[in-house]
């Protein structure tokens, strides 16, 4: 939207655009703060409510009191008791790019009505959870969570148990009473043992370290808490009586440091608005090395003073900025380049970084694609380069930084020998392919890839059966086919580390439940090389039948429409192999079996476009056999909700997706419902 457009507004479309936005921020605030679990990143909030701000700015009669610019946080809604701030606990106005931060420097200038640089004083911008401190004549008495600014959560108990904060400040006189403002984080290190061990206990895992510091600090229990490493730094003031206020932001954060009070030394006092740019330059690069998460840096007024006479905005202060990092691309270091072997033996470079945060998500890899890749955008192991992630794509190198390559990096090449099979890898110059000549048979790497493919959605759809569970099934012999999948026990899957005895009977309804499918899935399913989703259903609809397309001749397979002749040979060669028909004979004598109108051509899609999602175990219908008849309707089945989702199918004993879905006001079925859906519709 172009606000600065002198055309005459539509009020009552701008007016519509106001209302949803609000509820828009409203449902995404009480997903932030009372549930920690965003469900979109930080920059798109951010985007939402800076267009919100803008037209309340341009047009203040749609501004209301109700409205989240003129307010902090998120309501209180939990089952902690409830603390009222004496001095209101303010957010920060954000700032996305230089000349943000170069207005915002103007803007003080003017009103200050100085000729000279600002003195300021640069922080980070931690990615933790706002907490107040008070003691009272140098005693912690309380501590509260930010909350709607207004109010808090008192969780005192909690916070006893972070060691680092102390409980009795280290000061002779102390005052009356102190106001500590800070921010609970947890270490990137301690969030990765924390999710492993959730992991471990098949829990879920927190999306990122400030949901998992946030879950942490509002426990009912405060052993809860006590298990999980915290941290905290010490950043602001908010009430202070019986004694006198420090003179400037950079005094307190020294005198705090004396009192026993931890704080960031990662901050710098700085004089006019390039040395802030500089600032942020640095600490883009450097953020990669801290221990912690931040998500931007925060500019203040350095004086006190100062900062009392620009004073605030009903949720911010006039004095401070916060200049965020772009959350969509970050800088990091590759530490090694490995290649991975795909199911069809094509070899693939992927390089291994050094964790970084992409809109909440931990970035450990990147894809390479091939070695002309790595050549042509001159990268090598050691170097630090800047990688995008667009929404759930796998992040990719966009380029490298040739000004900070080590001296002792190192250039990659892809070697002559499969270091999995010791089969010669074959290079096809024509399309940049490193290829290994070992079969599935000889090379393990294959196998597995192979296994994985055959579990995946869009083939059998096996829920539960990932790629740890089949590398480790592989491992120890127990799987060396697809058809041995529907051969394994449950004492097979308790060999495993790991592996609970509810998810190995989990895994084992899923097996038998995949034995219901359609033909192109089953096609697909077999990893023919160049026979994807498409030309497996292509294969099915002018087949119709298992039998007719394994007895099919060469001068007939060349004659099916719209199917190229490297994808009929490549279908040949695999159909031809007798170990790959013994294989399709296995599958079918295991009870794989499809409807046979399922591969029609004809049949009527009255489902099409419609997405459906399930949640708890249904009675009436087995899972797979119910997205079959929903895939032959047209229709399309996926595992999360989103506000594109048309249906959530409700069974027995259902999860958290009915919340959502409710909030997304998305229509939601029972076992009932959903059958006459399909008998209307069949």
């Amino acid at each position: 939207m172009n606000f600065h457009t002198k055309k005459k507004i539509n009020f009552s479309k701008l007016s519509l655009r106001v209302a949803k936005l609000k509820k828009e921020l409203h449902r995404h605030n009480i997903a932030y703060y009372l549930h920690d679990n965003p469900i979109i990143s930080d920059n798109k909030y951010d985007q939402l409510f800076f267009e919100l701000k803008k037209i309340e700015e341009k047009y203040p009669e749609l501004l209301t009191k109700d409205s989240l610019t003129q307010h902090v946080g998120g309501r209180i809604f939990s089952n902690l008791k409830h603390v009222h701030h004496s001095f209101k606990m303010m957010s920060l106005d954000n700032g996305f790019s230089d000349e943000d931060i170069i207005m915002f420097d103007k803007r003080i200038t003017n009103e200050l009505k100085l000729t000279k640089n600002i003195e300021y004083i640069a922080e980070l911008k931690f990615d933790g959870i706002a907490v107040n401190l008070r003691y009272e004549y140098g005693y912690l008495k309380q501590a509260s969570t930010r909350g709607d600014g207004n109010i808090g959560e008192n969780i005192t108990n909690n916070i006893c148990t972070i060691h680092k904060i102390p409980l009795v400040l280290n000061i002779q006189n102390p005052p009356e009473l102190l106001e500590v403002r800070c921010e609970v984080l947890i270490y990137k290190k301690d969030f990765k043992k924390l999710n492993q061990y959730r992991y471990n206990l098949g829990l879920k895992e927190f999306t990122n370290p400030r949901n998992a510091a946030a879950g942490s600090l509002r426990q009912l229990n405060p052993k809860i808490t006590k298990n999980r490493i915290l941290h905290f730094f010490a950043h602001g003031i908010g009430e202070l009586r019986g004694m006198k206020m420090p003179s400037s932001h950079s005094t307190l954060l020294n005198w705090y440091q004396k009192i026993g009070l931890s704080v960031c030394t990662e901050y710098s006092v700085l004089l006019g608005v390039n040395k802030l740019l500089e600032f942020y330059k640095k600490i883009n690069i450097k953020r990669f090395d801290l221990p912690y998460e931040i998500d931007g840096v925060v500019y203040k007024i350095n004086c006190l003073s100062t900062q009392k006479k620009l004073g605030f905005t009903s949720r911010a202060p006039r004095f401070a900025l916060a200049y965020k990092f772009l959350s969509k691309k970050a800088l990091t270091k590759i530490k090694a380049i490995n290649i991975q072997i795909g199911r069809t033996g094509i070899i693939t470079p992927v390089a291994l970084l050094k964790p970084v945060l992409i809109d909440g998500i931990t970035i450990t890899r990147a894809t390479l694609h091939n070695e002309s890749e790595i050549y042509r955008k001159n990268i090598q192991i050691g170097d630090t380069v800047i990688i995008h992630r667009s929404g759930n794509v796998i992040p990719k190198i966009i380029s490298s930084i040739l000004s900070l390559r080590p001296n002792n990096s190192k250039i990659f090449k892809i070697p002559d020998i499969c270091p999995v099979c010791n089969s010669k890898i074959i290079y096809i110059k024509s399309n940049s392919i490193a290829r290994c000549s070992g079969s599935w048979i000889k090379c393990i790497a294959q196998r597995k890839a192979g296994l994985q493919h055959f579990a995946s959605r869009k083939a059998m759809n096996i829920i539960g059966l990932g790629k740890k569970i089949i590398e480790k099934l592989v491992d120890i012999n127990i799987i060396i086919t697809a058809a041995d999948l529907y051969k394994i026990n449950l004492k097979d899957l308790l060999k495993l580390d790991h592996i609970s005895n509810k998810l190995a009977n989990n895994i084992l309804l899923a097996i038998q439940q995949s034995k219901l499918t359609t033909f192109s899935r089953f096609i697909y399913a077999l990893g023919i090389r160049h026979v994807g989703e498409i030309a497996a259903k292509k294969l099915a609809n002018h087949f119709k039948n298992l039998e007719f397309m394994l007895k099919a001749t060469e001068v007939q397979l060349l004659n099916i429409p719209k199917i190229g002749s490297t994808t009929i040979k490549a279908l040949i060669k695999f159909i031809n192999q007798p170990l790959h028909r013994l294989l399709i004979s296995q599958l079918c004598d295991a009870g794989i079996y499809w409807l046979e109108n399922s591969a029609t051509k004809d049949q009527k899609k009255y489902l099409k476009g419609k997405i459906f999602v399930f949640t708890g175990s249904l009675y009436v219908f087995k899972r797979n056999e119910a997205i079959t008849l929903i895939e032959n309707l047209g229709g399309k089945v996926v595992n999360f909700i989103s506000k594109n989702t048309d249906y959530l199918v409700k069974g027995q004993k259902p999860g958290k997706k009915i919340e959502k879905a409710i909030k997304l006001n998305i229509k939601i079925l029972n076992e009932k419902n959903f059958s006459k859906i399909l008998k209307n519709n069949s």
